[in-house]
């Protein structure tokens, strides 16, 4: 077997360091080319994304004002109906106050008239009294069941001189 020269040998190292150089080059010259693709489809999809971001930027904000304005809308709406309601419940005590005032003037007003028609009725003469008797019936409204009375104890007053407390 034939010993090669050093310099062939050299030649031959040389250009096997070439070859795998060039095999190495050309793999990361593909890698590189293939990264680059890559990331141009990647800025292509992140183009087309923020073009799709923005056409429906506009018109979701849009739809959110609007929304936003009902939203408002419903709260004064609500506001409104809440103070109406506190509003006619006030004005339900402040009425059901006025009846219970109205109730006690009622009930004054009728003992005065009471009150009144027995000092009238003390006063009447007893010819006076069975004159006016149907009159002093409608008047008491109860049948005249106390006119009656008083009417009697007026009576036994002028003729015996008795009080009409002691009898009524």
């Amino acid at each position: 077997m034939k010993i090669p020269n050093k310099n062939t040998l050299q030649t031959l190292v040389a250009s096997f360091a070439l070859f795998s150089c060039n095999l190495y080059s050309q793999d990361f010259k593909d890698a590189k080319d293939n990264l680059l693709r890559k990331n141009q489809i990647s800025l292509e999809k992140l183009k087309d994304t923020r073009k799709r971001i923005q056409n429906e930027k506009i018109p979701l904000a849009s739809s959110l004002s609007a929304l936003e304005r009902k939203v408002s809308e419903k709260r004064r709406a609500l506001d409104r109906l809440i103070r109406l309601r506190d509003n006619k419940s006030v004005g339900l005590n402040s009425l059901k106050k006025e009846v219970e005032g109205r109730k006690t003037e009622l009930q004054f007003i009728g003992t005065l008239s009471n009150d009144y028609l027995a000092n009238f009725e003390a006063r009447l003469h007893s010819s006076e009294i069975d004159k006016n008797q149907d009159k002093l019936y409608a008047i008491h409204g109860d049948g005249g069941k106390e006119v009656k009375l008083r009417s009697v104890a007026v009576n036994i007053r002028a003729r015996y001189g008795h009080s009409i407390k002691s009898c009524v």
